[in-house]
């Protein structure tokens, strides 16, 4: 989700608290290493080019996948394990506290890992957050994943916080992504395409309900429950991934210039649906994830308001 303020980020971090850490990358530097005859094998240079075009296509496709997608996971793992990167990386340093207008505007956004760290459900693994282009940290528009999955359950948490300049064009967002969610699915609800959505879409697309106003959250709320048949980690996006059915919900909150936009999601497999893909079991209650949602949301307000 982008606002004119802000863009979309990519997952890339993971803190050093963690009790597993990430290898770090051991550089061995053998492909800096010339090897013997390598000239003579090199393809000619119109072969090169067509090679260095097409890999640089699958990375930007790879990046605008994973830029796109509403959700969050980490890969299948019976014991939920983080997901592997090359380097070990560290919560992004910045403020501890908001800083604040005399209007009671917000003028800076603290860093709020610790904050949602002590708010998610038990049991769900930090996957790290957003950066528009890594190691960056957007401070304004903050993207937390967290994710556990394997054959027997699947939670898949995606959390946004976002600064804008003013009140309005907060409150402008928030009722943008609300009006595509009537219940009919025939426009982006919450961010989630229709599910006749075709193609490479179809991992970003959901069945959303119609819209519950939400009183006593921030300033303006709503939530509205959730269903993808074909959830999918854009952390392996190969053809032979696992799927998964899961349900929940979406909470959307604005607290002053701030939208606070919150999806969780999942379900419990039995014994028998392991193997299949998608694996299919009993999904995570709309009321459920819809209280458990607005419990995060009221921590990180609580956190903005000091």
């Amino acid at each position: 989700m982008t606002s004119d303020d802000t863009s979309s980020r990519k997952p890339g971090f993971e803190p050093p608290q963690e009790e597993e850490q990430a290898p770090r990358h051991s550089g061995s530097g053998a492909s800096r290493n010339r090897v013997p005859g390598a000239a003579a094998r090199r393809p000619p240079k119109g072969r090169r080019a067509w090679a260095l075009t097409g890999a640089a296509v699958i990375l930007a496709g790879g990046g605008l996948l994973w830029a796109l997608w509403p959700d969050v996971s980490s890969r299948p793992s019976s014991d939920a394990s983080p997901r592997a990167t090359s380097t070990a990386l560290a919560v992004p340093p910045g403020p501890g506290t908001v800083s604040l207008a005399q209007s009671g505007q917000i003028l800076g956004l603290p860093v709020l890992y610790s904050t949602i760290k002590a708010a998610v459900p038990p049991g769900v693994r930090w996957e790290g957050p957003g950066a528009n282009t890594p190691p960056g940290f957007n401070i304004d528009d903050q993207l937390y994943i967290w994710g556990t999955f394997s054959e027997s359950s699947a939670r898949a948490l995606r959390m946004e916080i976002i600064r804008y300049s003013s009140n309005n064009k907060a409150s402008a967002a928030l009722r943008s992504d609300q009006a595509g969610c009537t219940g009919q699915n025939k426009e982006r609800c919450a961010g989630y395409s229709p599910p006749e959505a075709e193609g490479s879409v179809q991992i970003f697309a959901g069945k959303t309900g119609r819209f519950e106003t939400l009183g006593n959250l921030g300033d303006d709320a709503f939530s509205v429950p959730v269903i993808q048949q074909r959830f999918k980690s854009p952390s392996a996006m190969e053809q032979n991934e696992t799927t998964y059915d899961v349900g929940g919900s979406v909470v959307e909150c604005r607290f002053r210039n701030v939208r606070i936009i919150i999806n969780w999601r999942g379900a419990d497999y039995p014994v028998s649906a392991a193997g299949h893909s998608p694996l299919q079991g009993t999904r995570l209650p709309y009321g459920q994830s819809r209280d458990q949602a607005i419990s995060m949301v009221r921590a990180i307000i609580s956190k903005l308001a000091r």
